[in-house]
């Protein structure tokens, strides 16, 4: 494959010769993008991947990668690992390669449930990353520590605008202590979070800091994910993780009301909801990681192009799409009982403001790694997302219909 170097690119493409980056979380829909751009759009020089099962990830790799085989790619190198064991469970030779020939490593693997307990999130969203980054102390050849977070760890603030920064709690390790005791298993803070998700990643935010002050860490915090603009496919995203999407895709399903409490200071859902797609998010890390930035940055819309609830339940929403009519309808009163999704979801009514001041300087970059929406046609693309979400609506329905 040839990689162009126009000037517009020819900082970054050159940049990534030159690196092996070790990625994990790379069957899921955020890294599964990564993993796509590094070895189809960029000459990365080799991407050691972390895998539970290599038959498991082949699998799940030719479901949302389109037929993208991982496994003939020679720049790629499957690493047969656990990262709730010692080491990850990495055989003593190919820690030593990873530790060797390394100079970046890429977090995304998650758990981002909203129904998990505050241990297993502790487990899977905390530990796994303190234990990685402990790891990556031995990587001598180490250029980017990237930590993927999200913009929610600090769902505990009012609305306002939120900046690229730590919003300090109490201390961090006291907290992890306290979760990790089974006497307690929480914490004073754990009950201003919508769940324990976000309260997590603020922890790991937090530690990740403190405890490796060394370490070049690079943290980035997406917003609510949506399908990809282009990359590797149009609408590329496995359903349950693009958020909004699967909101709306309830909503269909829900037999209850329509009703979504408005945000504060709203009639209606004038409030943003922040919503970036699979690949700008993936661009973001990528250019980040390019221009040697260290810290926090978001990856939202205002990357993007932002957009209120309002246009979005209009844009995913038609009401003659509707079961029985159903459609959104908004309350100021706190005290009308919301419809279940948004009851689950619990941030459809909140008016944060993500900063993505930090990348502004990525405006006018060309190429693979492009955030310009120029030739962008919005409309088109939202209105394939709503015929996604009806497709499957319909499709589920069918499933649950009772057999005469």
């Amino acid at each position: 494959m040839a990689f162009s170097e126009s000037p517009k690119e020819l900082d970054y493409v050159s940049f990534f010769k030159g690196q092996t980056v070790f990625l994990t979380g790379a069957t899921g829909g955020l890294g599964g993008c990564l993993l796509h751009k590094l070895v189809n759009e960029l000459p990365t020089k080799k991407v050691f991947v972390l895998v539970r099962s290599i038959e498991k990830a082949e699998k799940t790799w030719g479901d949302i990668l389109s037929g993208f085989e991982v496994t003939a790619c020679t720049r790629i190198t499957l690493i047969v690992g656990d990262m709730t064991k010692e080491n990850f469970g990495i055989s003593p030779s190919q820690l030593a390669d990873l530790a060797r020939e390394t100079t970046i490593v890429i977090n995304a693997a998650a758990n981002t449930s909203f129904t998990m307990t505050l241990s297993e999130a502790i487990t899977d969203n905390c530990l796994s990353a303190l234990h990685l980054a402990q790891i990556s102390t031995n990587f001598p050849n180490l250029k980017h520590f990237i930590h993927v977070s999200t913009a929610y760890s600090n769902s505990h603030l009012p609305d306002r605008k939120i900046l690229e920064k730590i919003y300090p709690l109490g201390d961090a390790e006291v907290e992890l202590a306290d979760i990790l005791n089974p006497a307690k298993q929480t914490t004073q803070y754990a009950h201003l979070f919508p769940w324990a998700y976000g309260y997590t990643k603020h922890i790991t935010e937090r530690l990740l800091f403190k405890r490796y002050p060394n370490l070049p860490i690079l943290i980035v915090r997406p917003t609510s994910i949506g399908s990809a603009i282009s990359s590797p496919y149009p609408l590329y995203g496995p359903p349950k993780a693009t958020p909004m999407e699967q909101a709306f895709r309830l909503f269909h399903l829900n037999t209850g009301s329509g009703i979504i409490h408005a945000a504060e200071g709203h009639l209606t859902g004038g409030n943003i909801f922040d919503e970036v797609p699979f690949d700008w998010v993936c661009n973001l890390i990528l250019l980040h990681a390019s221009a040697n930035t260290r810290g926090i940055v978001h990856a939202g819309s205002e990357s993007y192009i932002p957009c209120t609830l309002d246009q979005l339940t209009t844009a995913l929403l038609s009401p003659e799409d509707c079961s029985n009519g159903k459609g959104v309808v908004w309350v100021k009163d706190r005290s009308v009982e919301q419809s279940r999704w948004p009851a689950f979801y619990k941030v459809l009514n909140k008016d944060w403001r993500f900063s993505n001041e930090r990348s502004r300087m990525f405006r006018g970059v060309k190429g693979p790694l492009s955030i310009s929406v120029e030739g962008h046609d919005q409309e088109a693309y939202d209105k394939a997302r709503r015929e996604r979400i009806l497709v499957d609506v319909r499709a589920k329905r069918k499933a649950n219909k009772p057999k005469l």
